[in-house]
């Protein structure tokens, strides 16, 4: 690309991931609102009876992004589950899950990166801690959600320029959102799919150690067995400590 150009287009990447963030960043606040809401409302009514599930209930049908919600017991034991569908659910123990662990042992809110959830696939869930009307830690609220459709959605409602290459990583490498789905849920770091482009691994080792920054990587072209170099602009969403990079990248021409 000529100079002028390769500026334009990093002006765009920027534009775009900026607004990007901001969208992200604001549903996931707004999921996160409505999730302490429903810890509060259940320190009021408690967890058992009718009262307890139908915040729960409430809380299921308040976010077009949640799979189910829950209330997670001191036990870490899965006590109530809503909607209908999961209830078969209720009493799975979740007590060894990396973020029903952290919430426990720091008694603040929580957000997971992906995991294999016992409902039985990857997603990710906010929570936030339930306490007794004397203060006695009670459990957790929890919203489960697969991170690719929060990230799709909002993607698709800011740009659909098929020349921006747009992806969402956690700092472990495993893929949340790419354009291409075969490759949503692969560790960048160590699949066979990324072994022939040692500069693409490097690069995405680059993301994972820094918040923001730019750089360029080898990888396919979309849809082909093409190999193109991409210029990319990265930055990080995050929620309760957890960080997951936003990666814009946009072919050289």
């Amino acid at each position: 690309a000529a100079p002028a150009s390769r500026a334009a287009e990093s002006d765009t990447s920027l534009n775009i991931i900026l607004k990007l963030q901001d969208k992200i960043d604001s549903t996931f606040i707004k999921m996160d609102s409505g999730v302490a809401f429903a810890a509060r409302e259940i320190q009021k009514t408690g967890a058992s009876g009718d009262d307890g599930r139908k915040v729960i209930a409430d809380l299921a049908r308040s976010s077009p992004y949640a799979v189910d919600c829950a209330f997670i017991d001191a036990k870490g034991i899965m006590a109530i589950v809503e909607p209908e569908e999961y209830k078969s659910y209720e009493g799975s123990d979740v007590s060894g899950q990396e973020q029903v662990m952290r919430l426990h042992r720091t008694r603040r809110p929580v957000m997971g990166d992906a995991f294999k959830c016992v409902e039985g696939f990857y997603a990710s869930d906010i929570e936030q801690p339930v306490f007794s009307a004397r203060g006695d830690f009670a459990g957790s609220v929890s919203l489960l959600f697969k991170p690719e459709d929060i990230l799709s959605s909002v993607i698709r409602s800011v740009t659909n320029d098929p020349s921006l290459y747009i992806w969402v990583m956690q700092k472990d490498g495993r893929i949340l959102y790419d354009p291409d789905p075969a490759q949503i849920g692969k560790i960048l770091f160590s699949d066979p799919l990324y072994e022939p482009f040692p500069d693409a691994v490097a690069f995405a080792r680059k993301v994972a150690a820094d918040r923001t920054g730019s750089g360029s990587y080898d990888f396919f072209d979309l849809g082909t067995t093409k190999s193109v170099r991409k210029d990319a602009v990265w930055t990080t969403i995050a929620l309760h400590g957890t960080e997951w990079r936003l990666v814009v990248a946009t072919k050289e021409f």
